[in-house]
């Protein structure tokens, strides 16, 4: 028997690739004003159901769920190993190899602050940063870095912003093991 969870960037983009051909599950997500609201969805209930969370975060599947129905591209496509952090960010701490971030420093660190206890904060901050890259995100990263939003995940993206991740802490360490909530106790969300 396997006692290893799914891997939720691969069961986000899954779910994600099947909410495109329903219109109408995707129309109704983008409608959800929070995460309640969207777990009165089918949609958002087969997307909880394959994730690997309890039933206490229920609320988690809707952030994730009304996030993911603002992407109109999957970003991974593209460019696999570059996280949203990197997408968004100068490019580096080195002001000659800087270009100008997508998101300023000021609104970077205002969604940094944002705590995963809040979920209709956290899906508000979600849903304009989706917004702010005109939908394409790199669909897996954003859903691991929703589904465990915690101060490793928020480091991790302060680090990324910069394209600075390999002098983050454990970055010789694999992505599950970095996010994996399981190796802080009391990390969880």
């Amino acid at each position: 028997m396997n006692d290893r969870k799914p891997d939720p960037g691969i069961v986000a983009r899954d779910w994600w690739r099947d909410l495109q051909t329903d219109r109408a599950a995707m129309a109704n997500l983008r409608r959800c004003h929070d995460p309640t609201e969207a777990l009165f969805l089918p949609a958002t209930l087969r997307l909880w159901r394959a994730l690997p969370l309890s039933r206490h975060q229920l609320e988690r599947a809707g952030t994730l769920a009304v996030t993911l129905a603002h992407v109109r591209k999957d970003a991974h496509e593209d460019a696999p190993n570059r996280s949203i952090a990197q997408a968004i960010g100068p490019g580096s701490l080195d002001t000659k190899h800087q270009h100008e971030p997508r998101l300023s420093q000021a609104r970077f660190r205002r969604l940094l602050l944002t705590d995963g206890q809040d979920e209709a904060a956290l899906m508000t901050a979600m849903v304009r940063l989706v917004r702010m890259l005109r939908g394409t995100v790199n669909v897996p990263d954003l859903a691991v870095s929703i589904v465990w939003w915690t101060d490793r995940t928020r480091q991790r993206w302060a680090f990324d912003y910069f394209n600075a991740g390999s002098a983050r802490p454990g970055a010789g360490a694999t992505d599950t093991e970095d996010t994996s909530p399981a190796l802080v106790a009391g990390d969880a969300p």
